[in-house]
């Protein structure tokens, strides 16, 4: 609709259109963007330095740069700005680039005066501008930002900011993913009204405390593309599993999970490093009563390098839940691709209820996963189970995500 409105003002040069979207990952709004055929400039503000608490939010400026509207709709876009004539006197001129940020140096400041806002100006730095290797100081910066704060919730959500794309890099630690959904929802916890926060959260969450589909649009986005000739951009983290499902389907268009014990005596041997395992829950704490929906990530080594051996079952997985939790919506098994042998990421995902009552708090859920995997491309392979453990914590004060 805002694309319709104000393209007629561009193409006569009477308007100039920036956008900035709270995005995780960038590449997926550049390839909104080329569905579209959006052709203004679109800034990501993953760690939403802004400080948008909704969107959209519409800022209307003149020549000089005064702000003359924060509250546009189309109907009145031509009536009170684009058809106005502003008394702007002197227009300033340009200063040019904004010169990037010395990054020793502001963590230099952070250590020597210790304060909330230096730390997590370092840890912004090191996201925003340093290489990969930066990564990690952007997330002890912002730790010790957190660290230092009361319920500070702008740090807790830029640091589960950090951990996450940390988590999707070749560099990342162990307990990242669960980390960051933890300290969005500390985030959360701290500003309920804080509503980009409670989407990160709910883009990885239960299907039905979604407001809206998150992803569902990027296959029909890139067939849309190469229909009329076009290339799309490739992303570099496609969406999966929660972030691709529809809330708009009928509940009953999601299975319930079906957990099925295909070694209960423990007879297959253990893969102890060809494949490893991830675990996440998303709330980080469930309130009894309410669900929270389980992401098992299975990726094979990047040092031993070995293959999936799709000619045979599928991945599976047995839950050994306690009592008072049911399985809701998912699946436990991965279908094999059409491919002999791959090496993609294999996700799982599944809901779980817990209900009210009962002596709750950490709970660790026994698990295991049976596949067949092959020890490098054409090698030998292999049916091996992976045991794990999936950490559950339910409190009576924890954060609901709708």
């Amino acid at each position: 609709m805002w694309q319709q409105a104000v393209q007629p003002f561009i193409d006569s040069g009477q308007l100039k259109v920036v956008g900035v979207v709270q995005e995780q990952h960038p590449r997926r709004a550049a390839l909104y963007a080329q569905w579209r055929e959006i052709g203004w400039p679109v800034f990501v503000d993953s760690l939403n330095l802004l400080d948008a608490r909704v969107v959209p939010r519409i800022f209307a400026l003149d020549e000089a740069g005064v702000v003359r509207h924060t509250d546009l709709t189309v109907d009145r876009l031509n009536k009170v700005f684009v058809g106005q004539q502003y008394s702007t006197g002197h227009i300033p001129r340009s200063t040019g680039r904004v010169k990037q940020p010395q990054l020793k140096r502001l963590m230099s400041s952070a250590k020597k005066i210790n304060n909330v806002s230096l730390w997590r100006r370092a840890g912004d730095a090191y996201f925003l501008h340093g290489k990969s290797e930066a990564l990690n100081l952007s997330v002890k910066a912002y730790q010790h930002a957190v660290d230092l704060g009361t319920h500070d919730g702008r740090s807790e959500f830029r640091l589960g900011v950090a951990l996450w794309r940390r988590h999707e890099s070749r560099g990342r630690f162990a307990g990242d993913a669960q980390s960051a959904i933890d300290h969005w929802c500390k985030a959360l916890a701290a500003d309920p009204n804080q509503y980009i926060w409670r989407r990160r959260l709910q883009q990885y969450g239960p299907r039905l405390d979604k407001p809206y589909d998150f992803y569902t649009w990027v296959k029909t986005a890139q067939a849309d593309i190469k229909k009329r000739g076009g290339q799309p951009i490739e992303l570099d983290i496609p969406p999966t599993g929660s972030e691709i499902v529809s809330t708009s389907a009928a509940a009953n268009a999601y299975p319930v999970a079906t957990n099925t014990n295909r070694d209960p005596e423990g007879r297959i041997i253990q893969d102890r490093n060809m494949i490893s395992v991830t675990s996440m829950v998303t709330p980080g704490s469930i309130r009894p009563g309410h669900g929270g929906r389980v992401r098992l990530e299975f990726r094979p080594s990047p040092l031993s390098a070995p293959w999936w051996n799709n000619e045979v079952e599928d991945l599976s997985v047995w839950v050994n839940l306690p009592k008072g939790f049911t399985l809701g919506e998912g699946s436990l098994t991965y279908p094999n691709p059409k491919k002999p042998e791959s090496q993609e990421l294999r996700v799982i995902e599944f809901e779980v209820t817990v209900e009210r009552g009962g002596n709750w708090g950490i709970i660790e859920v026994p698990a295991y996963a049976l596949y067949y995997v092959c020890e490098n491309k054409h090698g030998k392979c292999r049916y091996r189970r992976k045991d794990f453990s999936i950490t559950i914590v339910v409190e009576d004060d924890a954060v609901t995500l709708k």
